[in-house]
């Protein structure tokens, strides 16, 4: 099928009068087809799970497929970089000449020879490094290669600038620039979007997804613990230790305190925000308005293309390596999509289920009133 889920959005806002409706539309049925149909439709759950869950085992092999994710990162064709030319330097230059605040340098900026300036801070090509689903890494790692090139090239700036404090103030501008242009964030509207859409889930919700999260990291690190020690899984059950805090420092967290019997654990603030980002995007994915997008592996890839939930990972898995922090966003993204849709499967037949004991109830009824007046009438 070409969206597996788009006949459940449609049952999904199922309430009190659909049910009714449907009931009274079964009721013209007999009960021999009322049966057919409610297992049509059970068959149909059965085959979407099978379409969009696949590969349950892979969630076990950790080490496997951080092996497979080195494979695919050095097999992947590198996208050019943006990098600095004439143009850029010519606005850097102009808007310095206006804004500058040193108004010293202002001079500085609009004399300065730019073929000469190109050649002098074309090592900031150098500090750039190749983009990884975590925008937020890749540009802390060119950070810190920016500051260790900066010390060794400010003599040739300066040089070509003819002041130190210019050199200074046109090194950041292009930089700040080439950060830009090469690793986008998310605007400042869009993540208050998201923060909106969070807040919408309301306390119950969120207290909710807060323990599918805790859930699904116990399953993890319980299926690690199944293979031999190296360095790669101490690296991955480190990572995954950062989602966790004690339960004394949890905040909100009302529905998993009240089942913890002493082995539930409990979510980072950081680490919650990333689960509500995920069930958003779950829901959005699986909405009637967008259904192109749930396949198990197709989610995964959505959530890595969305700035604002890679960012709010590596808010809290900024000491693992880039390696590492892919192979745990991968999986718990797609344990997380899995259980997801089991929950919504396993509903939706409850729904159907519930139908169809109430047509039975329904029909049990009109048989009852029609004997009754039967009765009446002799």
């Amino acid at each position: 099928m070409d969206a597996p889920l788009s006949w459940l959005s449609l049952f999904r806002p199922i309430n009190k009068c659909q049910t009714q409706l449907c009931v009274r539309v079964l009721g013209f049925l007999t009960s021999a087809k009322a049966q057919s149909i409610m297992a049509t439709l059970e068959n149909v759950v059965d085959r979407v799970l099978g379409e969009i869950i696949n590969g349950d085992d892979d969630l076990c092999d950790l080490d496997g497929i951080a092996r497979a994710s080195e494979k695919e990162a050095a097999g992947k064709k590198k996208t050019p970089f943006i990098e600095v030319n004439m143009k850029l330097v010519e606005d850097a230059c102009s808007s310095l000449a206006e804004n500058c605040i040193s108004v010293a340098a202002r001079s500085v900026f609009k004399n300065i020879s730019r073929p000469t300036v190109l050649e002098a801070v074309r090592f900031l090509n150098q500090c750039l490094v190749p983009r990884t689903k975590f925008i937020r890494s890749s540009r802390e790692l060119a950070w810190r290669n920016f500051y260790a090139n900066y010390v060794t090239n400010m003599p040739y700036v300066i040089t070509a600038t003819g002041s130190p404090q210019a050199a200074t103030w046109l090194c950041q501008r292009l930089f700040e620039t080439l950060l830009h242009e090469n690793y986008p964030l998310s605007s400042p509207t869009e993540r208050q979007e998201k923060d909106q859409e969070c807040e919408d889930l309301g306390v119950e919700g969120r207290d909710i997804v807060s323990y599918i999260g805790g859930h699904i990291l116990s399953k993890l690190k319980q299926r690690l613990a199944k293979f031999t020690k190296n360095d790669t899984n101490e690296a991955i059950s480190t990572c995954l230790d950062d989602f966790l805090t004690t339960k004394e420092k949890a905040q909100n967290q009302l529905f998993t305190s009240t089942m913890d019997r002493g082995r539930l654990v409990y979510l980072k603030p950081q680490a919650e925000k990333f689960f509500l980002l995920l069930e958003i995007k779950m829901r959005n994915v699986c909405s009637a308005r967008n259904l192109n997008g749930c396949k198990l592996s197709d989610f995964e890839e959505m959530c890595a293309a969305d700035e604002t939930i890679t960012s709010a990972f590596h808010s809290f898995t900024a000491e693992a390596s880039t390696t590492t922090k892919e192979v745990v966003f991968s999986k718990v993204t797609l344990f997380f999509f899995k259980i997801r849709v089991h929950h919504e499967c396993k509903t939706f037949k409850e729904k159907l289920n519930s139908m169809s004991r109430v047509s039975k109830q329904t029909k049990g009824l009109r048989k009852k009133l029609k004997e009754g007046s039967s009765m009446s009438s002799d």
